[in-house]
């Protein structure tokens, strides 16, 4: 999951868990600067907040510092700068904009070194040209897709960054999906997430037939009318449809190696097409650390008393957000959040 009820579930978790603990909780007093002695040699002991009305507060960590601050997903700097391929990427899926790289650079300014770029994003193909934000599994499926031309392009059943990664190459860095009638009993088939079955919300034909009239999705009785609401050429649709339809009645895909189960034909109207784009939802790269979530220095040298977790912290992802291992993300937010605090009580630096 990257967002939702069980994520809801869980920050509420933490939040009532800390407060029933009597942990000092400050909102809307975002961090600023951090205090490190010695002339910025030393050890971090403080951070400095500022309040909406200017006034600056100094919070004193006797044991430590954890910067969880977030990723740097709206600052389009620091975007540029260690994710260029960021600059392509036009809709961001977060829903804040809040996540500014604030850590990162608090870290940076008293010394902490930063993973080497390029990092990785978290890049998905539910971009929606047509609603920017929109996330929905009819839709996203791994159904046929065609570029800008109007030819088929990948493998669509591939995990999301690669999907994501080859989207990129393709000009105008979009594709259509396109799917038929078939959709109620070809989908939960392909056991995908969220349209695994008819009980899915994501699974509903009133859904689609709202997102058809909010002109989100398209739909059509022919595939030449597909074809021009796409404003793609109908000679190249029908021929890469017809393509499409001959390997999924023999069961086999011959350009791309999709699972058969994936492999539906387009023949029963009326016929679908969204057109998707890439988002970006965080970015992975962060302050460089150890293996006790110690932030280190350009030298390899632990900054004492300063730990990082979360999208704050690096030294983890190299190149892409791996989507093939369950609970990547937020697992390692809430493991390595624990384990700094585990090795801050022990006191030792």
């Amino acid at each position: 999951m990257i967002g939702g009820k069980p994520v809801i579930a869980m920050a509420y978790t933490l939040l009532a868990t800390a407060q029933e603990k009597g942990v000092d909780l400050r909102f809307n007093l975002p961090g600023v600067q951090l205090v490190r002695e010695d002339e910025g040699k030393g050890r971090v002991t403080a951070v400095i907040a500022k309040d909406k009305e200017g006034k600056y507060y100094k919070f004193v960590g006797e044991k430590g510092i954890v910067l969880c601050a977030g990723d740097y997903g709206h600052d389009r700097d620091m975007l540029h700068y260690y994710i260029p391929s960021a600059d392509t990427v036009k809709i961001n899926l977060y829903p804040s904009k809040a996540n500014t790289g604030d850590g990162q650079k608090m870290g940076m300014w008293v010394g902490a070194a930063m993973d080497e770029g390029p990092h990785a994003p978290m890049y998905f193909d539910f971009g929606m040209v047509n609603a920017p934000g929109l996330a929905d599994s009819v839709m996203r499926q791994p159904w046929l897709s065609l570029n800008e031309y109007g030819e088929r392009f990948a493998n669509e059943d591939l995990p999301y960054p690669f999907i994501a990664n080859g989207v990129r190459q393709e000009p105008g860095y979009t594709k259509w999906n396109i799917w038929d009638a078939k959709w109620p009993e070809e989908a939960p088939a392909m056991h995908q997430t969220a349209c695994k079955s008819l009980k899915s919300v994501y699974h509903d034909p009133k859904r689609l037939q709202k997102l058809i009239e909010d002109g989100v999705v398209k739909s059509a009785d022919t595939i030449q009318d597909l074809a021009r609401q796409m404003n793609l050429p109908y000679e190249k649709v029908k021929a890469e449809i017809d393509r499409y339809n001959e390997m999924a009645r023999k069961g086999f895909d011959d350009d791309f190696y999709k699972r058969k189960e994936c492999l539906t034909t387009i023949e029963k109207p009326p016929f679908y097409a969204a057109h998707i784009s890439i988002a970006l939802l965080v970015t992975l790269g962060g302050l460089r650390i150890n293996e006790n979530m110690q932030v280190l220095d350009k030298e390899k040298h632990v900054i004492p008393g300063l730990y990082a977790a979360g999208n704050n912290s690096g030294s983890f992802y190299a190149n892409d957000y791996c989507m093939t291992i369950m609970g990547n993300s937020h697992g390692r937010a809430y493991t390595f959040g624990y384990l700094a605090g585990k090795h801050i009580m022990k006191g030792k630096i």
